[in-house]
């Protein structure tokens, strides 16, 4: 099998996955940017993309409160040059039309399933849509275009998709996938700011929501071939801390709140903590594997969790019983 480093890459062609925020419980109740005007700002940088290289594609995938989807390919859209009415090109014909049955689609969801407590979107499921994708192009042949994941949210962070989106972060880096991250929601995603540290990528909280398209045309747009030698933005500081999930449990005369996730997240959290320094999470699969048994591969890994006052064999030890 090929390692991802000896591909072949077309120069500056660029696969742009980009992940959109349909949640309706975020849009109803933002007040600074409505979901019309927000749209609008997709739309002509999705149009930007295309005309910045003939070669260039797009792949749009909503995420909603209860589902995910593809609404927009360019590769298969092949009447995306011509013109319904002389005014709105088919690009954004069909994808408007495509993403009004997916947020019906979602809505009839959301009547049948439970509500959950944080109204979030789907973001582990979008990433994994868009990676599938994208190792599809890679199986194409040996020529395709350089991707990349553009999120653009808005959503609060879910703690009880924590586990997935970490795999995903760690598949994408060991693809070489960067995610970058465009959050207009009122306070900065953790999940967001880590996927776009560890992948490489770019995160950017547009302080001035008016001028969403100018922070997606000089920041997002270009290729990966031009960010060797272009200054981006770099975050000031990124949440490292594990999101935990939690289940209020109820007994006669008693009231608890029952942690689910923390053995999960403590383990993800000491693998992300190596996969950060080390930029490989080769180790995540041998740390699980035999609890017990610390390996020479593991010796870098320890002497750096001392220094934190951390116990390599205790971490090891725990894994036997989880909770």
């Amino acid at each position: 099998m090929t390692s991802v480093p000896s591909k072949l890459y077309s120069d500056d062609v660029s696969l742009v996955v980009v992940l959109l925020d349909t949640n309706p419980f975020f849009w109803t109740a933002s007040s600074s940017l409505s979901f019309s005007q927000f749209l609008s700002h997709v739309l002509a940088f999705v149009n930007s993309i295309l005309l910045l290289n003939q070669l260039n594609q797009v792949v749009v995938i909503a995420s909603g409160y209860n589902t995910c989807d593809y609404i927009y390919d360019s590769s298969s859209d092949a009447s995306q040059l011509g013109s319904e009415d002389g005014r709105m090109p088919s690009l954004y014909s069909n994808l408007l039309q495509k993403l009004e049955e997916f947020m019906i689609k979602d809505e009839k969801l959301g009547k049948e399933q439970s509500q959950r407590a944080i109204k979030s979107s789907l973001l582990s499921g979008a990433l994994s849509m868009a990676l599938c994708y994208i190792q599809r192009v890679f199986r194409s042949g040996p020529l395709h275009p350089q991707p990349r994941i553009l999120c653009l949210q808005g959503s609060p962070d879910g703690p009880e998709q924590y586990v997935a989106v970490m795999n995903s972060i760690f598949s994408a880096q060991r693809s070489m996938v960067p995610i970058d991250s465009c959050y207009v929601g009122a306070h900065n995603s953790a999940f967001l700011q880590q996927a776009s540290y560890i992948t490489a990528g770019v995160y950017v909280k547009p302080q001035h929501l008016d001028g969403l398209f100018q922070y997606l045309t000089t920041v997002f747009a270009t290729d990966l071939h031009s960010r060797s030698f272009i200054q981006l933005p770099r975050p000031a500081g990124v949440d490292f801390r594990a999101s935990l999930s939690y289940q209020i449990v109820h007994f006669p005369g008693v009231f608890a709140i029952k942690p689910q996730l923390i053995w999960a997240t403590y383990v993800l959290y000491v693998c992300q903590y190596s996969a950060i320094i080390t930029r490989s999470v080769q180790l995540v699969g041998q740390f699980l594997a035999k609890p017990n048994q610390i390996l020479p591969q593991h010796q870098i890994l320890r002497e750096r969790l001392q220094k934190h006052n951390l116990s390599f064999k205790s971490i090891c030890i725990e894994l036997e019983d989880p909770l």
